[in-house]
């Protein structure tokens, strides 16, 4: 048997983020989706969802970036999903996983999903 030899990238890769991140949400009993399409606005990396699943109440928009360098928030993207009128996170490293998971979950709780 052979193996590859692994060469650690700089960043995470935007998926483990997400896949991360998603996680972080359901265990706070966060109803939300990955990589969601809505027709004729676009994709989300992540929708958040009101409990009863009608409606998009959040979205996270996930960019990886390398720890020393802070998360761009003046993206054309940001600005688009911004003018939908939904909230709008933004994760760019592991280690921010929490602190925006617990954002997260105020707003939701402030929308009365609890």
């Amino acid at each position: 048997m052979s193996f590859l030899r692994y060469e650690k990238p700089d960043r995470l890769p935007e998926a483990n983020i997400q896949a991360e991140l998603w996680q972080a949400l359901g265990d706070r009993g966060i109803h939300c989706l990955l990589e969601y399409t809505l027709r004729g606005v676009g994709r989300f990396d992540i929708a958040l969802l009101d409990l009863a699943e009608e409606y998009i109440v959040g979205v996270v928009e996930v960019k990886s970036y390398k720890m020393d360098r802070p998360a761009k928030r003046n993206t054309k993207q940001i600005a688009k999903y911004s003018r939908l009128g939904v909230e709008v996170f933004m994760c760019g490293h592991r280690n921010q996983i929490p602190a925006v998971a617990d954002k997260i979950a105020n707003y939701y709780l402030s929308l009365g999903n609890s």
